[in-house]
């Protein structure tokens, strides 16, 4: 108890009762549905939501209130990011930064609807169709995420982040129509050519930052997908080497 007070407070609700020479207590915490039972003042099992375990260790109920101190800053950090992004709207450090709160933050959905009512306002905005295409590749959404990002190439043709972000969109839908097939000799051709399509992307992304050892390494996966030996070992020594360097 004296270690889980300071962290987790004052429980809900406390219980104790003596069985001949052991003292057992109860601390409920409505709030993470969370019950510790101690014995003589060592924790003996928890359970939460029902879910019983014997001898969880402390980082298990630590944990909780690490989650709910985060999530305290995150919901304080949104509405004045927000209001930073409304003074300066086309910022792009804002505008990724707040795309990542509201990720941390368990609010992906209002990010997704913020970024979209941006593109729809101001469809020449770069920033706004990058960040909006990032939030629809990490929900799998690879056909309209590709959409977004080629937008955002169109005006700036020299968009790192939204080429290499091409060429992962497509390597993922091809990897994904092969895992998800029953027979992947079928569709062999069908996911080939995602992969074959984001080859440019990747190789104007290798020349713009040809220091970049990620683009090498991914593009080196996309040579030897296609059956380019020689180009994948290429590819692939010059991703070593840069991280040799490092």
């Amino acid at each position: 108890p004296q270690e889980v007070h300071p962290v987790l407070g004052e429980p809900t609700t406390k219980s104790s009762t003596k069985e001949k020479k052991t003292t057992k207590e109860k601390w409920v915490y409505d709030s993470y549905k969370l019950t510790l039972n101690f014995e003589d003042g060592q924790l003996k099992s928890w359970e939460e939501a029902g879910k019983k375990e014997e001898k969880e260790p402390w980082v298990y109920y630590k944990s909780y209130a690490e989650r709910d101190s985060a999530q305290m800053y995150f919901d304080k950090a949104i509405p004045v990011l927000e209001k930073a992004l409304s003074l300066d709207p086309q910022n792009p450090d804002l505008l990724g930064i707040l795309s990542n709160v509201y990720i941390a933050a368990g609010k992906a959905d209002i990010a997704m609807d913020t970024f979209r009512r941006g593109v729809e306002a101001d469809p020449k905005n770069k920033f706004f169709r990058y960040n909006y295409g990032v939030l629809l590749l990490k929900s799998n959404d690879y056909e309209r995420a590709i959409n977004q990002f080629r937008a955002a190439v169109e005006i700036d043709s020299t968009y790192e982040g939204a080429l290499y972000n091409l060429g992962v969109a497509y390597v993922n839908w091809g990897v994904q129509i092969r895992e998800q097939a029953q027979d992947p000799a079928k569709v062999e051709t069908v996911y080939k050519e995602k992969f074959r399509q984001s080859l440019p992307y990747l190789e104007r992304m290798t020349r713009l930052k040809p220091q970049d050892a990620d683009s090498w390494e991914l593009l080196g996966k996309v040579y030897a997908n296609l059956g380019m030996s020689k180009d994948a070992t290429e590819a692939f020594e010059k991703a070593d080497k840069l991280r040799n360097r490092k």
